[in-house]
């Protein structure tokens, strides 16, 4: 015995509509919130975000660096992070790492990469434990994988800490910066 044949369809159609058109459909109400420097933030423009595994936002601004619970916005490291945040990351497994451009930073080395940490901040170590320094941009690809451009290569922490070193020889299409891609996980 058969059931269901193409010329039912229309009926079949015909009652789920009927079926949906008795149901009240909820509209989705969209919330914006405008924050400035009066809600915790170090300057009103906003240069970089990121949103971590537990769920905070951090924002980066020209003059610091915040993290925002969705109650309250906390300057993070204000001490040492005060300045413009370059390079704002989160990874897959929580880990977020933040670079500032050179200018008044206390004892923070501007060009080297830092992971946020429950109290503050702290160096990312790359090859040799050696804190990594001169780092234009970082990337975590979906399997944790850490990548970090500098001028003269791309590095790249592999699964159980070791670090990969590809030579950055090629040039952006305007002569300045390097392209770079990141090798395979291995």
């Amino acid at each position: 015995m058969r059931i269901w044949t193409w010329t039912s369809a229309p009926c079949v159609l015909a009652v789920l509509i009927a079926l949906a058109a008795g149901q009240p459909v909820g509209a989705v109400e969209r919330m914006f919130r405008v924050f400035d420097q009066r809600d915790g933030l170090p300057a009103s423009e906003v240069v970089r975000l990121a949103q971590d595994a537990r769920g905070f936002i951090w924002i980066g601004t020209f003059a610091g660096l915040v993290r925002y619970d969705g109650q309250e916005m906390r300057t993070w490291a204000p001490d040492r992070l005060n300045g413009h945040v370059s390079v704002l990351q989160a990874g897959p497994a929580g880990e977020v790492v933040v670079r500032v451009e050179p200018g008044h930073h206390g004892d923070l080395d501007a060009s080297g990469l830092y992971r946020i940490v429950p109290d503050g901040i702290e160096p990312v170590p790359g090859p040799d434990d050696v804190p990594l320094r001169n780092v234009g941009a970082a990337a975590f690809g979906a399997d944790g994988q850490l990548c970090v451009s500098r001028e003269a290569d791309v590095l790249c922490r592999l699964a159980g800490g070791a670090w990969s070193r590809t030579p950055s020889t090629m040039r952006g299409a305007n002569g300045s910066g390097p392209w770079w891609r990141a090798p395979a996980s291995r």
